[in-house]
């Protein structure tokens, strides 16, 4: 994790900048426990960038700490949520933290809920029409749709779908 005073130094060289700034390039980005603050330095001395971070909600977070990252400047969440169910996220994953994945996810669209304005939340979804690498049965379907039916409830999240860029259960030998 880059320490306060790199962070800035970094953003003091390209200022003014006005484009795309995504606070990380891998990893999580919520392990950083002075997010908050340098999303307000980003913010600060970039007025006109667009702050973004990637997640993939493995860390436990609330809504009021969602809430303190788009209050400070943060533009838009970026979420990789690859599982409907618990049995599909461990297969996908590798790790079974589909509850906290799930806590984490409705915690962030809570904020964002509260949210009346501004800052975008896009959740990237496994396509699992296109792209059935876990040979699910039919019937999981219904359970994925069900899934994204609930979010589409939420003002403000959008979903698109994608590739898996890697998949813990897949042996490509």
């Amino acid at each position: 994790i880059m320490p306060e005073n790199d962070f800035q130094l970094v953003l003091d060289r390209f200022k003014p900048f006005a484009g795309d700034l995504w606070l990380h390039h891998s990893g999580e980005p919520l392990l950083d426990k002075g997010l908050v603050r340098k999303v307000r330095l980003a913010r600060t001395t970039m007025p006109d960038a667009r702050i973004g971070i990637t997640s993939t909600l493995g860390v436990e977070k609330t809504a009021e700490e969602y809430d303190a990252l788009w209050s400070n400047g943060l533009d838009r969440i970026q979420l990789s949520f690859y599982g409907y169910t618990p049995e599909q996220y461990a297969q996908v994953h590798g790790v079974d933290k589909y509850d906290l994945a799930r806590k984490n996810l409705e915690a962030i669209l809570a904020s964002k809920e509260r949210q009346k304005q501004g800052g975008e939340l896009f959740i990237r979804m496994m396509d699992l029409l296109r792209n059935n690498i876990l040979g699910l049965p039919e019937k999981f379907y219904n359970k994925a749709h069900k899934f994204r039916n609930w979010i589409k409830t939420f003002p403000g999240a959008s979903m698109f779908d994608t590739y898996l860029m890697s998949y813990a259960g897949h042996n490509p030998d």
